[in-house]
């Protein structure tokens, strides 16, 4: 057997926790020290000589006590500010991770997919912008008639031979086709800004290449059986899709208050169902959890251009229930929440649920696992 290396996928928000914790401390110590020794600098004041005794008997203590108040203010602005002007400059590279352990590409037998019993092509796509996307067609070695395909997108960590494992499992006991492709930025896909918009746009040519492919008669891929698998910010992803599918353009911020749905890329079916695991419900409520002092700031200042990419798949669930319940269509949506998951809270997947839960038009399947992780949620599954 050949060991799993999700161990190193798990460890990477952390790592970006810890990292931007220590830098946040830094930035907070240098301003402390600057503050304190000024506390101890009394203002000159222009005309002070000038005032009678009694004036000044009065006036000092009231101007002294002003002098402290600004110093207090300023340090408040400066412990709060400091660091979130920190994090807003540094976001995504917080948020997107293509290297672990130092590595954005992984090499060694164990991350060959012939090494796992595995048929496979590897291949590049082109997106919009032109940015070459590499994939992963993914199948058991066994002949037979049309299987189910899925889609998968990876968390904000690694490349694909670090998926391996799951990728064997889900190929042997499932007898999938999955196609897997590494994000603009990730594994050996072209360097390119990484953001939402970016992301959506390159899910949607993914999507539509595995539903050309699936029209081919010498494909394995059932094409009445296609479905997205959306792992950590993959889930996000995988929402996101949806909506582009349903008409929307993959630059808007927040889901339309109108339910049209005429662009071209509607014309593309939906998918037979999603699948979303551990995922967050915005970015905001994770950014919270993983570095607790956001939280003072004002929750409603937490997002665009403040975030740059919210990922509020809450709300675009939301929406995308509304939108095929007005069109008389339904979608499943199968979800997967780790109980343990100490990177993204199980209460963003229970806000997944409750959301979904309130359109007929999606029909929702809820697992918790009670001794699930982050990214082992699939061991148990």
């Amino acid at each position: 057997h050949i060991p799993s290396p999700i161990s190193h996928v798990s460890l990477t928000m952390g790592e970006a926790s810890s990292e931007m914790t220590s830098l946040v401390a830094v930035c907070i110590l240098g301003v402390l020290t600057l503050l304190v020794f000024n506390f101890h600098t009394e203002p000159k004041i222009d005309g002070w000589n000038d005032f009678e005794a009694e004036d000044e008997e009065l006036e000092r203590p009231v101007l002294s006590w002003l002098w402290t108040l600004q110093r207090i203010v300023l340090l408040l602005l400066a412990v709060i500010g400091g660091p979130l002007v920190m994090i807003v400059l540094q976001q995504r590279s917080i948020l997107y991770r293509p290297e672990v352990a130092g590595r954005r590409i992984s090499t060694g037998q164990k991350f060959n997919p012939v090494a796992w019993g595995l048929d496979h092509e590897s291949f590049f796509f082109t997106s919009r912008d032109g940015t070459k996307l590499h994939a992963w067609l993914l199948s058991s070695k066994e002949v037979g008639v049309k299987k189910p395909a899925i889609l998968f997108f990876h968390s904000n960590a690694g490349d694909l031979p670090q998926r391996l494992d799951f990728f064997s499992r889900m190929c042997r006991h499932l007898d999938v086709v999955i196609l897997a492709m590494e994000y603009r930025g990730f594994g050996r896909s072209d360097d390119a800004e990484i953001s939402e918009e970016s992301m959506v746009e390159d899910a949607s040519i993914a999507y539509q290449w595995l539903v050309n492919h699936a029209a081919v008669d010498s494909s394995k891929v059932d094409p009445e059986q296609i479905y997205v698998f959306g792992r950590s910010l993959g889930g996000c992803v995988t929402v996101r899709l949806v909506s582009r599918l349903l008409g929307v353009d993959a630059s808007a911020k927040s889901p339309p208050t109108e339910t049209n749905t005429s662009t071209s890329l509607s014309k593309l079916p939906l998918p037979a169902g999603i699948v979303v695991e551990n995922s967050p419900n915005c970015i905001a409520d994770v950014a919270t959890h993983m570095l607790p002092f956001l939280r003072l700031i004002p929750r409603s200042l937490l997002t665009w251009p403040l975030l740059l990419d919210e990922w509020r798949s809450s709300e675009w669930l939301d929406w995308i229930g509304q939108v095929l319940s007005k069109d008389a269509k339904t979608l499943q949506v199968c979800l997967l929440s780790a109980a343990h998951d100490k990177v993204v809270p199980p209460s963003c997947m229970e806000e997944l649920r409750r959301v979904g839960q309130k359109h007929d038009s999606l029909e929702v399947s809820f697992h918790s696992f009670q001794r699930g992780d982050h990214m082992g949620t699939y061991l148990l599954a």
